[in-house]
Order: structure tokens, then sequence, then C-alpha cells
């Protein structure tokens, strides 16, 4: 009951997404041709998170599927996100994805096959404390000071302005290190 969206958060791309505030959900046909293990990862995007849950064949896998933010609603904002591990019997399946009363924008689903569980579940959480340590070192990162220029370019000589008139030009000067650096002594001129 979800939309296919092509033309605006879809471009280029295409996601599903909500039609509005419902219960939505959307259904895959999984054929599993040997028993096997496997990581399942979404790649949407969510500007806000929209949690959802993952059933397998009728039963939740996946409680808090479906949660994280990306930073944007649009393609550009698209991003892999691990839910866990799956475990696939041999034959057909149902992976239904469920979300109300919205739903983050969907663009892929993969199954990795792994065949150590307990390694990539090590690995798998690894990866979340990572990402969660890099967040944080980047929202704590101090503000940079900003540096101004006149223009970027070749390193030239230069005519100065008389005066600040940029019509009246003085001679070309050679670039160097400044010879002087701080406060001028200019003499006090009764006006």
């Amino acid at each position: 009951n979800v939309i296919v969206d092509r033309e605006q958060y879809g471009k280029e791309i295409g996601i599903i997404g909500d039609p509005g505030a419902q219960d939505n959900f959307v259904e895959y046909d999984l054929s599993v041709k040997d028993e096997n293990i496997s990581i399942l990862e979404l790649r949407y995007a969510a500007k806000t998170a929209r949690p959802g849950k993952i059933l397998l064949d009728g039963n939740p896998v996946f409680e808090n599927a479906v949660s994280a933010t990306t930073g944007g609603w649009f393609p550009e904002n698209q991003k892999w996100i691990i839910e866990g591990i799956l475990e696939l019997k041999s034959g057909e399946h149902v992976l239904r994805i469920e979300s109300k009363p919205l739903m983050s924008h969907i663009d892929r689903i993969r199954l990795i096959s792994v065949s150590n569980p307990k390694e990539a579940l090590a690995s798998i959480e690894q990866i979340k404390r990572f990402t969660k340590e890099r967040e944080t070192l980047a929202s704590n990162q101090p503000e940079q000071p900003k540096v101004m220029g006149v223009s970027d370019g070749s390193i030239q000589n230069v005519r100065l302005n008389i005066r600040g008139n940029p019509h009246q030009l003085g001679e070309e000067i050679q670039r160097r290190f400044p010879l002087e650096i701080g406060k001028f002594k200019h003499p006090i001129v009764d006006a």
C-alpha cells in the first residue's frame, strides 16, 4: 500500500514511501536456494526517524527497524543501514516492512550471506559503535576560524591604490614578506 516515487524524492533512483499517514507496508517474495544466514541492509533516506518493523513469514524479526536518520529525504541522503541478521531456510519466504504512520524513503534492499554469524554480529556492533563515535566527534568539532582573502588567483606583484582610490594606482610593488608588523606611528595633522 505504499507509493513508488521516481519524480521527487526518488528522482533518478526510485523509492517507495508513504502516500500519507496510514499503516504502511511493503512485501517482497524471497526465493532462497540454499539455507543461509544473511545480513539484511536497507538503503533509505530519512530526515526524521520513522521507525517500523520487519517481519519474515509473518514473524517479527526486527522490532525497531528503519529507525535511523540520514540527513534528508532526497537521493543524495540515501544511506545503507544494517538492520540485522536473518536465518533463511531454503524455499519461499515473504519479507515484510511495516511503518506507521509514515515511512522512510526506501530505495534498495540487500541480503549478504555470511559464513560466521557470531563474527558478523560482532562486526555489525563495532560498525554501529564507530558510526556513533564518528557522529559524536563531528557534532563536537570546534568551529573553524573563517579567513577572508581579496581574491583567489596566481601570486603576482600588485599596484596599490593611492589613498584608497581604485582609479589611481601607484607603482607596482614586489611581493615579499612584510617589513613591519604592528601599529605604525603617523604624525598628527591639524585639520
